[in-house]
This record gives C-alpha cells, structure tokens and sequence, in this order.
C-alpha cells in the first residue's frame, strides 16, 4: 500500500515537471518569434525612413550648434502639392526649401514632415534633431597678482568646464557663465609649476554638453612669463560664408585672403590670355573668309599692268611654238633665252614710242597741247 502510495506521488510529481517544461518551451517560443516580429517591423521602418529621405533629398544631423539650422528638400509629389512640417508638436505649416529653423532651445527636437510622395500617397517622415550648445571662445590667459587669469565667452546662464593638462596631470575647473555671456577662472601661481600647460573647454547645459574649444599652449617659465604656442589652423566651410562675416573670416586668415587674391588675380591674366587667342582666332577666320569671297568675285586677284599682260601673252605663244617646232639645240635656245632677256629689259621712251607716230601726239614740239584735236570713236563688232 506504501508502495502503491509513493509510485502516485512519483507519478505526480513527474507529470508537474513535465506540465511546467512544455509551458515555459511554449512562452520561449513565442518570445523568441515575438522578438523577431519587432525585428523584422524595426527593418522595414529603417528602408521606410530611408526611401522617403531620398524622396525628399532630406539631410538633417542628428546634432548640430546652429539653433538655426537650414535645411533643403525637394517636392516629389507630381502635382507639386508641398511639404509641411511640425515641430515638437506645434502644428503643420507649409515650408519652401531652403529652410531656416526658428531657433531652437538647447536639447531634442521632434521634426515631423507631411508630404506626398511619388506613388500620390501622403506620407509623414518623423526626424530628431539634438542641438547642443556652441564651443566656447577662450581669450590670451595672462598672470596678475599671483594669479593665472583665464577668461572669454560662452553660452549666457551655462555651465562651462575648463580642462588644464600638463604632462600626466590633468585638473578640472567649473564656472558659471553669467547672463552676458562672459567667464573667468584665476589659478594660483603655487598651483603651477614650470612646464607647458595646454587648456581647452566646453560649455554644458540641460545635460547637453558642446564640443571641446580649440586648445591653447602655453609655458610658465622663470619669470612667470607665459609663451603661446598655439597652431592654429586656416578652418573655414562655403556653408558658413557669409556678407557679414566673410571680412572677419580674411582678417582672421591672412593666408587665406592671399590665396583668395592670388587666385582671383591668376584667374584675370588667364581670362585676358584666352579672350586674346580667341579674338586673334576669330580676326584671322573673317579675314580669310573675305579673301576667300574676294577670290570669288574676281577682286582679290592682282593687278597686271598692259606690259606684264603683253609679255604672258608673247611667252605662251613662243610655248606653242616651241611644242610645234623641233627640238632645238642647247646652244640655239641659249641664245633665244638671251635675246627674251635682251628684249624685256629695253625700255621704250616717249619719243620712241611717238616716232612712227608724231601726227597723233596730242602736243606741238614745244610741248603744248594742241589748239584742235580730232578725235575719232571707233567700234569693234
């Protein structure tokens, strides 16, 4: 009866284990599939962010320090029906690219955008922006009364952190900025030894912290004498260009403004140079072309005077004759090449000329003209 007794509860005991077993493989299996549902759903959300992105030619950061940030888009619906957006639930309003936002506070913003996409559906793309507050600008630190003065600018009404190293060691310091937006911090000279010392800051507030402040170098010496060393870098983007700061930016950079003037000054000289050639190119085209017409209307080409004609035409006859008759001697056409040379070169005078011909000289033989002239028009048909 024990026996029978103790079997039951085995029985029992073996069929709980085996109840509980089955149930928790049935959760962990819905957990796991449920798990891989939110998997997949997150996936799709990501392509579906990223397809109205491209739609909309959308770069927004996911942190900046313009608490205007611009921003561009374009329309992809067909009819051209327009973008909205809201932020941080404020309402929909229409928008036009470029976009300046309104100055937002410091923390995280929810940008929110309603539009059409290219299927002619109305879609919202959902955007976070953090906007954190701007590095801040540290002056020339200098020694007064026993003390190391560090002072400069910031966010108004923020906490600013100052990091001085120097080798290993590595000290922090926090001031407020007050409602001008100025700070100071003084360091005793006995907190200081000989060395180099670089420092740099960020200004932190609502729990957003900026980006660190460009470092400056500097050597406490014998004389409490401090020495810069501060490697500046020409740093400048198109995007930040504008008419307000764009002398500050060529002050500030005198390389800079010298590689702009050098550049404008080449571009000129190289500008004049090929306007000169293309001119040059164009003149002697025209004048080519008018030489060209020139030739076609018979005007371009040389004048011959009556002699030069009578002599081209005596020299193809004597040609022809010379194609007709025998081949002559080397010494015959010797002496007929002299006898050409011989009749050329005499010259024909007004009395020679008139010596077969006197009856018709228009002048006496004192050289007067004439009192009655006849003159005869002839016609040759």
């Amino acid at each position: 009866m024990n026996n029978l007794k103790s079997n039951k509860n085995l029985l029992l005991k073996l069929l709980a284990i085996f109840v509980v077993f089955s149930m928790s493989t049935m959760v962990s299996s819905g957990n796991f599939a449920f798990a891989q549902d939110i998997g997949e759903l997150e996936e799709k959300e990501i392509e579906r962010k990223a397809d109205f992105l491209q739609q909309l030619l959308l770069d927004i950061p996911e942190t900046t320090d313009n608490p205007s940030h611009i921003i561009t888009f374009v329309d992809p619906s067909e009819d051209s029906s327009g973008v909205e957006l809201e932020i941080d639930e404020g309402g929909f309003e229409q928008i036009s690219s470029p976009y300046t936002l309104p100055a937002l506070s410091i923390g995280q913003h929810e940008l929110r955008f309603r539009f059409t996409d290219k299927y002619g559906s109305t879609q919202i793309l959902e955007k976070e922006i953090i906007v954190i507050p701007r590095p801040p600008i540290m002056n020339s630190p200098f020694f007064e009364e026993g003390s190391l003065k560090l002072s400069g600018t910031g966010l108004p009404n923020s906490d600013l952190v100052l990091i001085l190293s120097s080798g290993k060691n590595i000290s922090v310091e926090e001031v407020t900025i007050d409602a001008e937006g100025n700070w100071k911090i003084s360091i005793s000279e006995e907190e200081l030894s000989e060395g180099v010392y670089t420092f740099s800051a960020f200004t932190r507030r609502n729990g957003y912290a900026s980006n660190l402040s460009e470092s400056l170098t500097f050597e406490v010496g014998e004389y409490n004498s401090v020495g810069f060393n501060n490697d500046k870098e020409i740093y400048f983007s198109f995007k930040d260009l504008s008419w307000e700061n764009l002398g500050d930016i060529l002050t500030q950079n005198i390389d800079l403004g010298l590689l702009v003037g050098g550049s404008f000054i080449l571009g000129f000289v190289i500008c004049l140079l090929i306007t000169s050639l293309v001119k040059g190119s164009i003149d002697n085209k025209t004048i080519k072309n008018f030489e060209k017409k020139m030739e076609q209307n018979g005007l371009g080409k040389k004048e011959i005077t009556l002699k030069e004609r009578l002599s081209q035409k005596e020299e193809v006859e004597e040609e022809k004759e010379e194609k007709t008759k025998p081949k002559k001697t080397k010494k015959a056409k010797k002496d007929k090449k002299k006898e050409k040379k011989n009749k050329t070169e005499k010259i024909l005078t007004k009395v020679d000329f008139l010596k077969d011909y006197k009856e018709f000289d228009p002048d006496d033989n004192e050289g007067r003209e004439k009192d009655n002239i006849e003159v005869k028009v002839t016609s040759k048909s």
